[in-house]
């Protein structure tokens, strides 16, 4: 059975991984790890962490709680080092 692109669009399991997804890849640590790798699109995957399952039955991370203070939680980030990869983040975005 084929799906026209507005299907799969449409579909609830879609939204609900784009915009994991996105809450995911907004967050302060992922756009800091983007922030150190090279240019090179396979370095991407070596340095930047992937979670695989963006459903919101992914065990690891809560989608409709802070991303970002469960991955600092998760990895064991002080005080300093979150205040560091924040101040870096929007560094580059001014």
């Amino acid at each position: 059975m084929k799906y026209t692109w507005s299907e799969i669009y449409d579909s609830i399991w879609y939204r609900e991984e784009a915009n994991n997804f996105f809450k995911y890849a907004n967050s302060y640590m992922i756009r800091f790890a983007l922030l150190m790798t090279d240019e090179a699109i396979s370095s991407l995957a070596k340095k930047v962490p992937d979670i695989l399952d963006y459903t919101n039955q992914n065990e690891l991370i809560d989608f409709s709680s802070d991303i970002d203070e469960q991955l600092n939680r998760y990895l064991g980030l002080s005080v300093e080092q979150v205040k560091y990869i924040k101040e870096r983040v929007d560094s580059i975005r001014k």
